[in-house]
């Protein structure tokens, strides 16, 4: 089951073509209209980090302390 998991995880990608960060990692998501911090779970879904709400359509991700300034 972990290498089934293991395999899914690694055909998923982000419209960047970016692999998925390691599933319980901040992030930040970038979404229509919005961004913030999230997690990516043990199923590739895209979670709200304080409320735990399933985010729509992640356009892209970049680890905490990258970005803008």
């Amino acid at each position: 089951m972990t290498t089934m998991l293991a395999q899914i995880r690694d055909e998923i990608t982000t419209a960047t073509d970016e692999i998925l960060p390691p599933v319980g990692e901040r992030v930040i998501v970038q979404c229509e209209g919005f961004r913030c911090l999230a997690v990516c779970d043990h199923n590739g879904r895209w979670m709200d980090a304080f409320n735990d709400q399933m985010l729509p359509d992640v356009i892209s991700f970049e680890p905490l302390g990258v970005g803008r300034r």
